[in-house]
């Protein structure tokens, strides 16, 4: 058990924990994990979002939601949550009109985003950053097509949940053609 908890320590510390006086991005691998979070990832699967040519790990316990057509016309493309419904993990891909990472990064402080930082996930630009209102930690990447493709789950206060959501955002990675 302490293993797993040094080991989920470490994956959040990697995505989630700048120093200050860093100026660098922080850069997560999904391979770096997998030795180390082998037993926990043996405990999930990976879900492909063809739209996108996207795939993120998901926990067994989170159960995918059906969307309605509302929740489609938002920009989800997937949402998951235990059956006691005390966590969520939303999924969604929105139209931005071109908007650029820097751009989008731009206007987050303005949305209530606190502890935005620069990342680099398995190869792909993004930005972290944690919506404290709704106790929520973000992950976003600008696509080539002009959209914004997030990540977000809840709550972000309960340790053991904040940790998966380590391991999820660090798995978010490009499928193979």
């Amino acid at each position: 058990m302490k293993k797993l908890v040094s080991l989920v320590l470490v994956a959040v510390m990697m995505l989630c924990a700048v120093p200050a006086f860093a100026t660098e991005t922080t850069v997560v691998n999904w391979a770096d994990l997998q030795e180390q979070g082998a037993e926990t990832i043996a405990r999930g699967e990976f879900v492909v979002f063809d739209e996108i040519a996207v795939k993120m790990w998901v926990p067994a316990g989170l159960n995918a939601v059906e969307l309605t057509d509302e929740d489609k016309e938002s920009g989800y493309i997937a949402y998951f949550m235990p059956e006691d419904e005390s966590a969520a993990l939303a999924v969604m891909y929105v139209d931005a009109n071109g908007m650029t990472l820097e751009e989008y990064k731009a206007l987050l402080p303005d949305a209530g985003a606190t502890e935005i930082e620069d990342v680099i996930v398995n190869g792909m630009p993004a930005i972290t950053y944690v919506l404290e209102e709704n106790d929520t930690v973000c992950i976003s990447f600008a696509t080539e097509a002009g959209y914004i493709f997030e990540v977000s789950g809840a709550p972000k206060s309960d340790e053991g949940f904040s940790a998966v959501l380590a391991f999820v955002m660090a798995s978010l990675q490009e499928t193979e053609a």
